[in-house]
């Protein structure tokens, strides 16, 4: 989140030339998939299937069977997606978590208010599709618990002791979060990663 609305609108460009756009070319090219951008509209999602590309199916393999491509593909990764870019990934490893988008007004992060089935994590050589409840659960479970991962991620923010501390962002100082390892979320079962 910005500090200001001529801020907001920039990082939303970016977001949408940056994460969303590659995102729907990667999900046509490969699965043969069509997704609607809709994060603009009144929508708690950034992409939503629309239908499947059956001229693009049927010349890859002409033995597939088109009506159902759309649904394992929902099956397998959802029908609408929360796609976030995360530059700051590439470099540190860690996944910056928005736990509240803007502490001040107690505004939560899109990952917890998104309804989507799905969170893309956009990385410069990778993308990560995670069901995003699973994820939430996953990321509540071993915060507040002395798991291995857990004691790791409170380190990673400067607490050693049994409980989270949030971290600001570089960019604004109103949104806070945690620092959680890109490896750690791919081990996450419900994770699926696919190169760029």
């Amino acid at each position: 989140m910005s500090s200001s609305y001529g801020q907001l609108l920039k990082d939303m460009e970016v977001g949408l030339e940056e994460g969303e756009s590659p995102v729907r070319v990667f999900l046509h090219e490969k699965f043969g998939v069509m997704t609607k951008n809709v994060g603009r509209s009144n929508h708690s999602w950034d992409l939503e299937v629309i239908g499947v590309d059956e001229d693009l199916i049927q010349s890859w393999n002409k033995g597939i069977n088109v009506k159902n491509v759309e649904k394992r593909f929902i099956n397998k990764l959802g029908r609408t997606f929360e796609v976030k870019r995360d530059k700051a990934s590439d470099k540190t490893n860690n996944f910056f978590y928005e736990v509240w988008s803007s502490f001040k007004v107690n505004n939560p992060g899109c990952v917890n208010y998104s309804k989507a089935d799905t969170l893309v994590i956009v990385r410069q050589k990778e993308f990560i599709f995670i069901d995003r409840g699973i994820l939430i659960s996953w990321i509540i479970e071993n915060l507040f618990s002395n798991t291995e991962k857990g004691i790791s991620w409170r380190k990673r923010t400067g607490n050693r002791v049994n409980k989270p501390t949030m971290r600001t962002s570089r960019h604004n100082q109103d949104v806070c979060g945690i620092l959680i390892p890109i490896d750690d979320i791919k081990e996450c079962y419900s994770a699926v990663v696919f190169e760029r």
